[in-house]
């Protein structure tokens, strides 16, 4: 049977459960264990209106637990809050953003998490790749659930050239993402925005975007436009794709291209995590669709 709201065109509603088909040149590093977990963006209204992220401790060299220190940091790069909970060697850890951040209502930003596996109190090579975890937003008033992707890192990311550094001296978190993508590859978010959907494009970087950048936009049926965005945020860069006014009217379903640019020669190498918040009254729920990358 079609679905309702199923179209000749292949709209983005009704090709989300195979959107992950697509092949890359090299694959995002998500759902490993890391030293560090990345939550890209985070937000509260209130306890019925949140974030929240499910964390797990499994060290490699098993051990009693330890220590993960957390932070949330605002879109460009300042650190807002912080604090710590302990783990046992196999446990879990209910995050629930509303609860932490009760005084930063509204603010948006993103939350980095590191595993000090050895307690000392220092974020150095000796800690191991002990925590993995999902994150996703709710909704009670709307009765949704979002699934937000995670991203792990290294203490390498963090670190650049120092041998350690104290957790209450970590301000934005990782310096550079290994596991998403690098200077020089494509990121790819699609969107729709016809019949009502409603598309928001979220792009992390681990280096400065702010300031205007090429971006080509393409309906998927070999039509295009290259177009000029300004992205308002160092770290954290929220789009709002039907608002556009470089969007063409006829552009409804389709996809975002945009490549990873350089940094400064002192800074650390960019790295960028990215994703697709698509609402759709097909549905009645608000999807996820994690960025493709690829090397052109």
């Amino acid at each position: 049977m079609k679905r309702k709201g199923c179209v000749a065109h292949w709209s983005i509603p009704c090709l989300l459960a195979v959107s992950a088909a697509a092949g890359t040149a090299r694959a995002h590093e998500v759902g490993v264990f890391g030293v560090g977990l990345l939550v890209p963006r985070v937000i509260h209204n209130g306890v019925g209106d949140t974030t929240a992220a499910g964390v797990t401790w499994l060290c490699p060299s098993d051990g009693d637990g330890g220590t993960v220190h957390w932070g949330f940091v605002d879109p460009d790069g300042l650190r807002l809050a912080g604090g710590e909970f302990t783990m046992a060697q196999g446990g879990r850890h209910a995050f629930v953003w509303a609860s932490e951040g009760a005084g930063l209502a509204g603010q948006e930003g993103y939350l980095w998490m590191i595993a000090d596996s050895n307690d000392d109190g220092l974020l150095d090579g000796s800690d191991e790749a002990c925590i993995a975890g999902e994150a996703f937003h709710v909704n009670v008033t709307g009765q949704d659930v979002a699934y937000v992707q995670t991203w792990p890192f290294g203490a390498e990311d963090v670190l650049q050239e120092a041998e350690n550094v104290a957790f209450d001296d970590i301000d934005q978190g990782p310096r550079s993402l290994r596991a998403g993508a690098q200077t020089g590859e494509r990121v790819q978010t699609v969107f729709s925005v016809g019949g009502g959907d409603v598309t928001e494009v979220v792009l992390w970087s681990s280096g400065d975007l702010q300031g205007t950048h090429s971006v080509r936009i393409a309906d998927g049926q070999g039509n295009e436009i290259v177009a000029t965005m300004h992205f308002g945020h160092s770290h954290l860069n929220v789009i709002d794709v039907g608002t556009l006014p470089v969007l063409p009217a006829a552009f409804t379903n389709g996809y975002m291209l945009w490549e990873v640019p350089a940094t400064g020669d002192a800074a650390p190498p960019m790295g960028v995590a990215g994703f697709s918040l698509l609402q759709s009254p097909v549905f009645g729920a608000v999807q996820s669709v994690t960025a493709a990358h690829h090397h052109p």
